[in-house]
């Protein structure tokens, strides 16, 4: 865990035009793709993990577990008729659940359903 003092000090280095100094032996370079890597492990810690910092940054996490940073998940737009669209809201809300999540549930269970053609 960080402290406040360990965060002052990441705020002005990022300030700085200065490689930072972590330790003894550690010196990040910010133009280097390990020190990219470092910078991006530290800010992942403090924001407590990947999701985190993307929830952060205001981008949200990929639904794929394996997704690499900065992979996208694809997104598909649907048109409903308004008594479809207030029924799958209702049973959204009834289970405590997001309207998408709900859409990929019927998805899933639809495609493992059908045979292939």
């Amino acid at each position: 865990m960080r402290s406040e003092k360990d965060y002052e000090a990441l705020a002005a280095w990022a300030e700085s035009d200065e490689a930072l100094q972590l330790g003894p032996d550690t010196k990040i370079d910010r133009g280097s793709t390990e020190g990219r890597a470092r910078v991006r492990a530290m800010l992942e810690e403090a924001a407590g993990g990947r999701a985190g910092l993307e929830r952060a940054l205001g981008g949200r996490p990929p639904l794929d577990p394996s997704a690499r940073p900065g992979e996208h998940s694809p997104a598909r737009k649907v048109r409903l008729p308004k008594d479809m669209n207030d029924a799958l809201a209702a049973r959204a809300r009834a289970e405590g659940r997001r309207v998408s999540d709900v859409i990929r549930a019927a998805l899933a269970e639809y495609l493992s359903n059908q045979k292939a053609s």
